[in-house]
């Protein structure tokens, strides 16, 4: 469903980025901890966060409507 938007919050450029299909971003982020949300209204879009710290992944999830990564450690 690459038409439905669907909002993430936890992004420098601003809350919330308003996302249809795919995003990729590189952030530099001089903080220890990073956490992303993502919802959507439409109930049948699946939503993927997936967050990679130095080129190495440190957490993937998948669901519907309303999804967290919580917090993640960059340091």
């Amino acid at each position: 469903m690459p038409d439905v938007p669907v909002r993430v919050y936890g992004l420098p450029e601003g809350n919330p980025l308003i996302v249809k299909g795919n995003y990729e971003k590189a952030v530099l982020k001089d903080t220890d901890i990073v956490g992303l949300e993502a919802r959507c209204d439409n109930p049948e879009a699946l939503i993927t966060l997936e967050v990679f710290v130095n080129g190495k992944s440190r957490k993937k999830v998948s669901g519907n409507r309303w999804l967290t990564t919580g917090d993640i450690p960059l340091k």
